[in-house]
């Protein structure tokens, strides 16, 4: 029985030693950078990612038509190499996204009256305290002037409050329960 390395050539080699799962995550990692240098770009993730799969399919269904058919398990290969590239573009486009929709990024910069609710457990490191808050609230802007537009104030949306270290405080391990309601000015770093 002649040796399936002489048959297939690059093709076992990229299977046995580069790995295509290994590949696949490298192509997913650079999707995500990708997707950083270049945001909003859904159009051509969701197109790259249907021909992918359907090079994945193509690829598949020719290696079962013909038994000995390297061309199908090399479409097959490098649609699995182009999912990953492609699903990590789509991943990391809509999480930018939803970094970048809300109301609270344009207001970087400007000192605001906030009213956050704590809703996950606080944590401490070297006297920071930080939890992830809902804000319910929140007016003003530079110098004291009203919030531009009423009806997008940000209310609702996920923040990480972040509280420095305090020097008078008796425990400044000590960290507020969740759920208590503080009110406060706060400065947004730019």
């Amino acid at each position: 029985m002649p040796a399936v390395d002489d048959r297939a050539g690059g093709l076992s080699w990229f299977v046995r030693r580069a790995g295509v799962a290994r590949c696949t995550t490298i192509a997913a990692a650079a999707g995500l950078s990708a997707s950083a240098l270049a945001p909003g770009r859904y159009a051509i993730a969701i197109a790259g990612l249907t021909l992918a799969l359907g090079g994945m399919l193509t690829g598949h269904v020719a290696t079962h038509l013909r038994e000995i058919s390297r061309t199908g398990l090399a479409v097959t290969l490098a649609s699995v190499v182009l999912v990953g590239l492609f699903a990590g573009l789509l991943v990391g486009t809509l999480r930018i996204s939803s970094l970048l929709d809300g109301v609270l990024p344009s207001r970087i910069g400007q000192t605001v009256q906030a009213e956050v609710v704590l809703t996950g457990p606080v944590s401490s490191n070297s006297g920071w305290q930080s939890a992830i808050a809902v804000v319910e609230s929140i007016s003003g802007g530079e110098g004291g002037a009203p919030a531009a537009g009423a009806a997008r104030t940000g209310a609702g949306e996920k923040i990480l409050f972040e509280v420095a270290p305090s020097h008078g405080a008796s425990s400044p391990g000590e960290a507020p329960p969740p759920a208590k309601r503080r009110s406060s000015s706060l400065r947004v770093p730019a």
